[in-house]
């Protein structure tokens, strides 16, 4: 029996929100975008993203030199990932009724 390969969850209302949180190095709000986790084996085959929930908030600059050079910037993107789905929880950004 093989396994139904799942399709990564998307949400522009969670993706927003992420954005609005402090960037996870700087602390700053106002420039920040989604990152989606990458190199910890949650984006299926290579090429593909990890669902949205797999995301944390960094500053666009820092974003673009995490892409161009991962060793450089030294952070667990699984426990930061974590710790932003604690937040949104708590923040009532994320209920089971979204997990459809």
């Amino acid at each position: 029996m093989s396994l139904q390969k799942v399709k990564p969850w998307r949400s522009e209302k969670y993706k927003k929100w992420v954005r609005s949180q402090p960037c996870i190095i700087t602390g700053r709000t106002d420039r920040n975008v989604c990152h989606h986790i990458i190199g910890c084996n949650m984006g299926g085959v290579i090429g593909n993203k990890p669902s949205d929930l797999f995301t944390i908030p960094l500053d666009a600059e820092i974003h673009q030199r995490f892409h161009s050079c991962r060793k450089s910037i030294d952070i667990d993107q699984k426990a930061e990932a974590l710790r932003t789905i604690e937040r949104a929880i708590h923040d009532g950004i994320l209920i089971m009724g979204d997990f459809k």
